[in-house]
């Protein structure tokens, strides 16, 4: 009975320096120890969580320097399921930014500014992307803010700049081309979109696809500090400056017509 009773009885946990030099030797040992805790519902203090993070993006690391990329996937599964899942907030969203930087998780980083509302870096970290899907989400952002939209016309005439370079130095034929087009419609639904917003003065939006910056007063912005100038094809921008220079000649013809009516107003007042 007294043997029943103690063995009933919780056991007191091993300490940890018992395992700690096998951990060191052996890391994947604790990421799979803490893999397997968290799969169970298995409480995890949040320093334990990052532990893992890290861990498990350093095997990510690894899968992709050797090529392995069964593993390179299931890493990086369990690496966003880790920044998504119930507990992640346990994690510290600033904490696992810089985990995701040190290993390079670019889609980490995406997840994280997202969630903090980072809007420069994550408009840098599209725009370092390129792709379409990033480019659709730097439209998106631009929506309401007149200095965001500003930022992204600027890294679109940037895009184009780079890719016309590069096309100098390499034939890459239509594929290149296409994807030059592409962004040039991009910008043409930008210059678009500035015209309803109504925001960002004409003269500042040429000087943005002259490829002298973004900035209001200066050259500072996205392209600020390059040596020559990156600019994009008139063609694209004819549409927003055709509807520009119809509205001045509106408004011009609108002022005459205010102020011939106020001379004849004060000649009448004269003559009386």
């Amino acid at each position: 009975k007294h043997q029943n009773n103690h063995k009933n009885q919780p056991r007191e946990p091993y300490p940890v320096h018992i395992f700690a030099s096998c951990f060191m030797e052996n890391p994947k040992m604790l990421r799979l120890i803490l893999t397997h805790c968290n799969r169970n519902k298995c409480p995890l203090t949040p320093s334990l969580r990052r532990t893992l993070l890290e861990l498990t993006l350093a095997e990510w690391n690894q899968a992709k320097r050797t090529g392995d990329t069964e593993a390179e996937k299931l890493r990086r599964k369990e690496a966003i399921a880790s920044l998504t899942d119930s507990h992640c907030r346990e994690i510290g969203d600033y904490d696992a930014l810089v985990i995701v930087q040190l290993a390079g998780f670019e889609e980490g980083e995406l997840l994280l500014y997202e969630r903090l509302q980072m809007g420069p870096m994550l408009l840098s970290r599209y725009a370092k992307d390129g792709t379409e899907k990033a480019r659709r989400q730097m439209l998106a952002m631009a929506q309401s803010d007149g200095d965001v939209l500003a930022d992204v016309l600027g890294y679109f005439v940037n895009m184009v700049a780079e890719r016309l370079a590069d096309a100098e130095d390499v034939d890459d034929g239509e594929e290149s081309d296409d994807e030059v087009n592409d962004i040039l419609e991009d910008i043409s639904e930008c210059l678009a979109l500035a015209r309803r917003q109504n925001i960002l003065p004409p003269v500042r939006i040429a000087r943005i696809l002259a490829g002298e910056g973004t900035g209001q007063f200066s050259s500072a912005g996205v392209n600020g500090g390059q040596s020559q100038a990156r600019t994009v094809p008139l063609s694209v921008a004819l549409d927003y400056v055709g509807d520009i220079l119809d509205e001045s000649r509106k408004e011009i013809s609108r002022l005459k017509v205010e102020v011939e009516e106020y001379n004849q107003l004060c000649n009448s007042m004269e003559a009386e």
